[in-house]
């Protein structure tokens, strides 16, 4: 009777402990842990990579560009504007030759003459040809592309704000 019950404690336990790592695992708290924040914020966003682009969305379900860089920042308990206009107002303005990762691109909207915020995105990597960004994309959905070989953003780049710490 005393291994039976020996036995049974120790099924239970090994049992909770597995639900427990499971149930930590897909906490949506449960944050990769990077050398720094900038790595894990972008470590967190490209997980979303392929997710489909949807209008007002604001889940992995489906993201426009200021939902999907609003969501994977949030995750990080960093609050950022659902809106892309309201980005201009947020962190401080970087130039382009100091940009790094985790600073935000804005672009204007589809109509070139409006000096309108209207896209948004999240630098990854810069180096002395390229910019590439993270962002949810009207046509392909959440990707990473060098922003510099699309003359649709080039010519639609209005600046860069930076909303965490230099590192």
């Amino acid at each position: 009777m005393r291994l039976g019950m020996v036995i049974i404690s120790m099924t239970l336990a090994l049992c909770l402990s597995f639900q427990a790592k499971a149930q930590f695992a897909d906490s949506t708290y449960f944050q990769t842990f990077s050398p720094n924040l900038s790595d894990s914020i972008l470590d967190f966003g490209k997980r979303f990579l392929g997710t489909p682009y949807r209008y007002g969305g604001s889940t992995p379900g489906g993201f426009d560009c200021s939902g999907f860089v609003s969501y994977v920042f949030s995750h990080y308990q960093i609050a950022l504007p659902r809106s892309s206009r309201s980005y201009l107002s947020v962190g401080t303005p970087v130039a382009t030759n100091e940009l790094q990762p985790g600073d935000i691109l804005l672009f204007k909207g589809r109509n070139l003459s409006s000096s309108t915020i209207g896209h948004v995105s999240v630098v990854v990597e810069v180096t002395e040809k390229e910019i590439f960004m993270l962002h949810s994309s009207t046509s392909r959905g959440v990707l990473i592309e060098d922003y510099k070989k699309f003359a649709y953003y080039t010519k639609r780049y209005l600046g860069a704000r930076r909303v965490l710490p230099k590192s």
